[in-house]
């Protein structure tokens, strides 16, 4: 047996089983690599939707928001509108109340008036005391 013959079939076997292991190993290689593109596309994907998600909410947000203020705007407006009116009655009262003081001392000013004259109100009393209730 020549011993080199059979070296160099044994060099022939590790180069060929070798080369074999790279292959493998390459196919291996290439289909990670396949898997983390696919990875990568698909993530890009989610990405991508999310991203468009985000943006259709941010913009509901800034509706809602926007409706928010309108809202509380038009409640304060309501509320404001509502002290107006109360403030409105409240003036239409004391006018009221004015005009019937006014009129009470038109009328005290013709009761002292009578008085001083002497003469009593035809209903037997003075007329101050009678004008007296209408102030009050």
């Amino acid at each position: 047996m020549n011993i080199y013959s059979e070296d160099a079939r044994t060099s022939e076997r590790f180069d060929r089983q070798r080369a074999e292991y790279y292959q493998r190993l390459g196919l291996a290689w290439e289909r990670r690599l396949v898997a983390l593109q696919t990875e990568l596309e698909t993530a890009e994907a989610t990405l991508r939707q999310r991203y468009q998600e985000h943006k259709t909410l941010s913009q509901r947000l800034a509706e809602h928001r926007q409706k928010a203020e309108h809202d509380i705007l038009m409640q304060q407006d309501r509320a404001y509108l509502a002290r107006l009116d109360n403030l409105s009655f409240a003036i239409e009262q004391a006018d009221t109340r004015i005009y019937k003081a006014k009129e009470a001392v038109a009328n005290l000013g013709v009761a002292l008036e009578q008085t001083r004259k002497g003469g009593p109100s035809q209903d037997g009393q003075l007329s101050y005391e009678r004008v007296q209730g209408q102030v009050w």
